[in-house]
């Protein structure tokens, strides 16, 4: 999507992956890059025909409703943003066993901030 779509037609060649795998990074930026071109609406068209939509750290927390992320502050905070494909939270980066992202997930479930 930078600097701007770098082919003719988002939809069908999105449409035409069997796979789109996203990485990771902001989150928050992300999903507010693809809200400004519409690609919600195009991915979970890739998503009910079937293309695999899959990727690690924001490029996983982006199909959720949300979950923990750094992508605000260095700190952990809520995001609730996601394109909530999948109605639950993803902590991700939760099987490190030294990073505070699982406490700080397990808070945000049970204070109601995330599901």
């Amino acid at each position: 999507m930078f600097t701007q779509p770098n082919v003719p037609n988002v939809r069908a060649h999105l449409l035409s992956q069997d796979v789109i795998l996203v990485e990771g990074g902001s989150v928050v930026n992300l999903v507010a890059v693809w809200r400004a071109h519409g690609l919600p609406e195009i991915l979970r068209e890739c998503w009910e025909t079937g293309v695999v939509l899959t990727g690690a750290s924001a490029g996983s927390l982006c199909w959720h409703v949300g979950g923990p992320t750094d992508s605000y502050r260095d700190n952990l905070d809520p995001f609730t943003g996601g394109l909530a494909f999948l109605p639950y939270s993803n902590g991700v980066h939760d099987d490190l066993d030294d990073q505070p992202r699982r406490t700080a997930f397990r808070e945000l479930i049970g204070n109601g901030k995330c599901r």
